[in-house]
C-alpha cells in the first residue's frame, strides 16, 4: 500500500498520567510525535479475561490514541488460538447523554484450532484502514483498503507457535 512512510511497526511505552502500559506489538503513525492506533497482547499465561481488560485499557484510557487493540490468546493445553479485535463502539446505556462515553466491544473473533494435524481458520482478520493509519483510503491510491490477513497467514502463524509449543 506503499505506506511505509506513514506507519511503523514495533513496540513503545506509552504513559497517560498515571497509567503506563508496553503493548507486544504496535502500529504508530510516523509523525513528529509518534501516535500508535494499534496494538497487538499476546497471551500465553494471561487469561483471556485479562487480556480483554488490557485492550479496554489501551482503548478507554483517557487521552489514548489507540484505535484498534487485538488480542492473541494461546491455549497451553491444546492447539487452540483465539484473536479478538477491540475498537471502541457507542456506549450501551440505557439512557443516553451528550457526554456518554464510547466503550470498548469486542469487534470480530477468530478461532484457529489444529485437530488430527488439520488447521482450521474460521475466517480471514480485517483491521480497518482508517483506523490503522489514521486516515480515509485515498482514492486515488488503489492499493489503499482494510488490512486483510488471510486465513492462508493465520494458519502459518498458529502452526509455528504450535511447533514451539510442541503439538504439531
Amino acid at each position: 500500500m506503499n505506506l511505509e512512510h506513514e506507519v511503523e511497526l514495533g513496540s513503545t511505552t506509552v504513559q497517560i498520567g498515571n497509567w503506563k502500559k508496553e503493548a507486544d506489538e504496535c502500529w504508530a503513525l510516523s509523525t513528529q510525535t509518534t501516535r500508535i492506533t494499534t496494538i497487538l497482547e499476546i497471551g500465553l499465561s494471561e487469561s483471556s479475561r485479562r487480556l480483554a481488560l488490557e485492550a479496554r485499557e489501551w482503548l478507554e484510557t483517557r487521552d489514548s490514541l489507540v484505535q484498534v487493540a487485538i488480542t492473541l490468546k494461546i491455549d497451553r493445553d491444546i492447539p487452540k488460538i483465539t484473536i479478538k479485535c477491540w475498537e471502541l463502539c457507542a456506549g450501551q446505556y440505557s439512557i443516553s447523554t451528550r457526554a456518554s462515553p464510547a466503550s470498548a466491544s469486542c469487534t470480530d473473533e477468530i478461532s484457529i484450532t489444529n485437530q488430527n494435524n488439520i488447521t482450521v481458520v474460521s475466517r480471514d482478520l480485517s483491521l480497518p484502514f482508517q483506523k490503522v493509519v489514521g486516515r480515509a483510503v485515498d482514492p486515488n491510491n488503489n492499493l489503499e483498503r482494510d488490512f486483510l490477513i488471510t486465513r492462508r497467514s493465520l494458519r502459518r502463524v498458529a502452526e509455528r507457535v504450535w511447533r514451539r509449543q510442541g503439538f504439531i
